[in-house]
């Protein structure tokens, strides 16, 4: 569901626009309002939203620098000015940062939701839910094929696993579409599996596509396409393959999330002796060896639970169960499910070196090497976890640890740490980091740059506050903050520097 955010400083028509247009039924959620730039801006640094509907001349921070902040920040957000002022100055500058879409007050409802059509439409074709990189893609795909692989093992009896997987997947609030191509023979599932990547590439570039193939049937499913939700459908039902025996039959369904998803699809597919996986490249078969499954299951489940000789025994028994696999489609799957779920189990063990470990596996040819990998990457993991460090290291002491030594950085947000940082799920970061210190991200960001401005101001001059502003993540902008300043302090920069001057 998009996320939109409305900023005025007039109570009655920020709340007037929250109250009367039916926002659920475009697909929105009003995640928040906020009376000036400021407030504004920490609330997008906690909630991300996809729309910002905005007035232009606000108290604190305006309209175009609240703007032109969230797009040094993050250029995914889209912006929707919301004006009395009717001055195609104001227009022209927010134009520089992508800015379409402008409204005048008073403008009424009708106006207000065909622009929001406008704008989710220019958020799809910008590719808001852009292609990840490289490393976040392995590490999506193993992430898919971890689940799976339990799924197997538990025999979809129990999928309540999936929990342990929030913290790298939205499985409540996004939702997602499925495709069921029936009759579809393995001899042309690669062929559809291309035609379907061409389409892809070309109409939808942005959404990542997942591929499931049991007996003569392929399941695609993806994020909502909320541009053209009916257009991989009409392609799918025009697919054809000669020297098909059949033709093929195409049944589409929409999913409020992807749990919702995952509990029709898992225990279907879960039935087959082998299950085919494919994030849109090679082809990946999944076997389904149930006893070998259940046992790799349950020494990981040892093994995330033990440390020191204990890990170390479960560890050696699991790995001399692999020793005896030949399958190296098989080996890579457990692989890369074991180091996921024990990964999953630690907040503390590094995503980041999972997803490199994942892409190594895949380039590997033959089951010793990988085996000789995986062994080292286990051991490794193990000994940090039975070191002196704290054996329950929060989230959030890691995310305190990044904003301390990159607090200088402007762009500094939750989303921008978990993507290029965590490898985690924003949303699941969010609630750790409030569950484990009490308080929201931007709230704790801002006492730490006000903070650290203080003991900055407090060895300056005022001809050094542009050098404080950079200093504390404010980039080169000292009027912002000298804003934020005052704001938190009751007082401007050159102030606090006069007033700790004086005391001294």
């Amino acid at each position: 569901m998009i996320k939109l955010l409305i900023v005025d400083d007039e109570r009655f028509i920020r709340e007037t626009i929250a109250s009367i247009i039916d926002w659920k039924s475009l697909g929105v959620e009003v995640i928040g309002q906020a009376a000036d730039g400021i407030e504004a801006y920490h609330i997008i640094l906690d909630e991300y939203p996809d729309i910002v509907m905005t007035d232009i001349k606000m108290p604190g921070l305006s309209g175009i620098e609240l703007i032109q902040k969230i797009h040094a920040a993050d250029k995914d957000t889209a912006f929707i000015i919301l004006s009395g002022y009717d001055d195609f100055e104001y227009a022209k500058e927010a134009m520089k940062y992508g800015v379409r879409h402008y409204l005048l007050k008073p403008c009424n409802a009708q106006q207000i939701i065909s622009c929001i059509h406008e704008t989710v439409a220019d958020l799809f074709r910008r590719n808001t839910f852009r292609e990840s990189q490289s490393l976040s893609r392995q590490l999506n795909s193993g992430i898919f094929l971890s689940i799976f692989h339990q799924c197997i093992a538990s025999g979809s009896k129990d999928l309540s696993f999936l929990h342990s997987y929030e913290k790298y997947l939205d499985f409540k609030s996004a939702p997602y579409e499925l495709y069921y191509l029936f009759y579809l023979e393995d001899r042309f599932l690669q062929d559809a599996v291309d035609a379907i990547e061409q389409y892809r590439k070309s109409s939808v570039p942005g959404i990542s596509f997942h591929y499931v193939y049991v007996r003569n049937t392929l399941t695609v499913f993806s994020l909502s396409v909320l541009a053209d939700s009916d257009g991989l459908n009409r392609f799918l039902d025009t697919l054809s393959f000669p020297g098909q025996s059949v033709s093929l039959v195409c049944h589409g369904k929409r999913f409020p999330s992807l749990e919702s998803l995952c509990l029709e699809l898992l225990p279907k597919i879960t039935r087959y002796e082998t299950i085919s996986y494919s994030d849109g490249t090679d082809m990946i078969p999944l076997c389904n060896y149930q006893n070998i499954t259940q046992s790799v299951q349950r020494l990981t489940e040892s093994l995330c639970a033990c440390s020191g000789e204990e890990g170390e025994a479960a560890l050696d028994s699991l790995l001399d169960l692999l020793s005896g696999i030949s399958d190296l489609n098989f080996l890579r799957q457990l692989a890369s499910s074991i180091l996921l779920q024990y990964v999953s189990r630690r907040s503390y063990t590094s995503t980041v070196r999972a997803a490199e470990f994942l892409m190594k596996i895949h380039d590997l040819t033959d089951t010793e090497t990988l085996l000789e990998k995986l062994s080292e990457q286990l051991h490794c993991t193990l000994r940090e976890t039975s070191a002196s460090r704290p054996k329950h290291t929060e989230l959030s002491d890691k995310i305190k640890e990044y904003i301390q030594e990159h607090l200088d950085n402007p762009n500094l947000s939750l989303k921008w740490i978990s993507e290029n940082y965590l490898y985690m799920n924003v949303d699941h970061i969010s609630k750790r980091f409030y569950k484990e210190t009490g308080q929201k991200f931007s709230n704790y960001l801002t006492e730490v740059r006000i903070a650290r401005a203080k003991d900055l101001l407090g060895n300056s001059d005022t001809s050094k506050i542009q050098y404080v502003a950079e200093k504390v993540g404010c980039g080169n902008n000292p009027q912002y903050f000298s804003q934020l300043f005052k704001h938190y302090t009751g007082m401007t920069p050159s102030n606090y520097i006069k007033l700790i001057s004086k005391d001294t």
